[in-house]
């Protein structure tokens, strides 16, 4: 049995035209993924534009979010959202990499397939995100959900702006990320109390994450002396901005690092293949410092 077509309208306007006044036919939808995923390679190569809102499509998933939402909104059935959104990123996100060869020489498997489970995943959500018209408890709890993935977004780059100091690099995404999680309840959910709870509920999460990120922020720049009689390099690192080692004329060799987060580590490795774990702790004073573990 052949599933109802129903189609979707989010009113007048700019917004009524992108979401449910177009008609995402395939040839549509293509040239949609392609222009998305080139833009994204291109605007990604450009090193003036590095670690700033233009290039964050590249890192993060908020934009990405919107865009299938608007292929959702313009298709008639759940299968069809399901299988167009599918599409959308099975174009987009390899081309995003096929565009970086010229510039990386190579192409970029361990990024690909970062997003590789999210482009799978992306049949189930287009599914789902079909139902987000619905004006019921259903539609609202995928709303909500949507937005919250949008306005979590934001809240990291808030977060990193205030404790790295990097204003105002990531300040155009975060307010887009703000009007564009709002904007999603307002465009999909009708009715004002439904606005209400979905607006509210979706913020909650960003907000938790931004009062811990702050409470648990690090202590910026530590320093440690290495064991001598050994010739150590960087490891592995978690919530470490960065991390070096500098080697004195004594040959001495210093592990500086910017730590993010109470529960940042840096491992350092010898010659022979040993180990070291320095971790950022906490002292009773209230000042840190870097700790072998």
């Amino acid at each position: 049995m052949a599933m109802q077509e129903e189609a979707f309208s989010a009113g007048g306007g700019v917004l009524g035209k992108l979401f449910g006044g177009l008609r995402m036919t395939w040839p549509k939808l293509i040239v949609f993924a392609v222009v998305s995923g080139v833009y994204c390679g291109v605007i990604n190569q450009i090193p003036a534009v590095h670690g700033t809102s233009l290039t964050d499509c590249a890192v993060s998933w908020e934009l990405w979010v919107v865009l299938a939402l608007i292929v959702s909104a313009n298709c008639r059935t759940p299968l069809e959202s399901a299988l167009k959104c599918f599409v959308f990123f099975l174009i987009s996100q390899p081309l995003v990499y096929l565009v970086e060869i010229p510039t990386l020489g190579h192409f970029p498997w361990e990024y690909l397939n970062i997003w590789m489970p999210y482009i799978v995943a992306s049949v189930v959500a287009g599914f789902l995100a079909f139902y987000m018209r619905r004006q019921n408890a259903l539609g609202l709890i995928i709303t909500v959900c949507a937005a919250g993935c949008i306005s979590l977004m934001g809240a990291h780059y808030l977060g990193e702006m205030i404790i790295q100091g990097t204003f105002p690099r990531h300040l155009l995404t975060i307010l887009f990320d703000a009007v564009a999680a709002a904007g999603v309840v307002c465009v999909f959910q009708k009715k004002a109390i439904m606005r209400t709870i979905g607006i509210t509920v979706a913020f909650v999460p960003a907000v938790v994450m931004l009062v811990y990120a702050l409470m648990t922020a690090g202590a910026g720049q530590l320093s440690v002396v290495l064991e001598p009689g050994h010739t150590w390099e960087i490891g592995a690192t978690a919530n470490v901005g960065e991390a070096t080692i500098e080697t004195d004329p004594n040959g001495s060799q210093t592990l500086s690092a910017t730590i993010n987060q109470m529960d940042a580590f840096v491992v350092v490795c010898d010659e022979a293949g040993s180990e070291v774990t320095y971790e950022a702790a906490r002292l009773d004073d209230g000042s840190w410092e870097l700790r072998k573990k």
